[in-house]
């Protein structure tokens, strides 16, 4: 999940089997940035905003 609390974004695991990584470190919850880039399972998302 991106969560947007007070004008930060999050990215936050949701208790999901294969988890979330950023950097090759599974995290569950982490304050995010336009560019960053997250593996969930054999995908890459990168986070934007516009």
């Amino acid at each position: 999940m991106v969560e947007c609390l007070n004008g930060q974004y999050f990215m936050v695991d949701m208790g999901s089997t294969n988890g979330v990584e950023y950097n090759g470190q599974r995290l569950q919850r982490k304050p995010i940035v336009s560019g960053d880039v997250f593996s969930i399972c054999d995908h890459e998302f990168r986070f934007v905003v516009e």
